[in-house]
Order: C-alpha cells, then structure tokens, then sequence
C-alpha cells in the first residue's frame, strides 16, 4: 500500500494552499502603498496643491503599484506549485 501523491495531488494542494495567502497578501500589500502615499499627500497639499490633483497625482501610482504586484502574486501560486510538484517527484525517484 503505497501513500506517495501523484504530481497532479502535490499540485492541487499547493494551489489549495496559495489560494489560501493570496487574499491576506493582496490585502498587505495594499495597506503599505496606501501608508506610503499617505505622507506624500500630506506634502502635496501643504504646498497649497488641491486635493484632486494631490489624489490624480498620488492615488493612481498606488492603485497602479497595487494591481501589478496582485497581479505577480496571483500568478506565483501555480508557478510556485508546478515548480516544487516536479521537484518532489524528481527527489523520490
């Protein structure tokens, strides 16, 4: 009776897994660019900027940063889980 999972097992569970951080992460990485753009817009309207152009100028960079790095994150589970299936199956043999 042998208990060794298949590849396709092995990738399943690290995508089960990654779906499982992908949220909490997405959710971090947001926080920290808005805590990064937070003293910029302060600076920006001390120097007597509007508060539509201080946001055009700072919230679209962040809201930018944010889709693309999601965007990484997002595809880094299933490379990630393709990448350590192979290579546990590659070490049993």
């Amino acid at each position: 009776m042998s208990s060794n999972p298949t590849r396709r097992q092995l990738f399943n569970s690290g995508l089960a897994i990654g779906r499982e951080i992908i949220g909490p992460l997405v959710n971090v990485l947001f926080f920290i660019v808005m805590a990064e753009a937070f003293p910029i817009i302060l600076l920006y309207l001390r120097n007597g900027n509007t508060i539509a152009y201080t946001l055009s100028r700072t919230m679209t960079l962040g809201f930018t940063q944010t889709v693309i790095s999601a965007i990484g994150i997002t595809l880094a589970v299933p490379v990630t889980s393709l990448l350590a299936s192979q290579l546990v199956e590659v070490r049993r043999l």
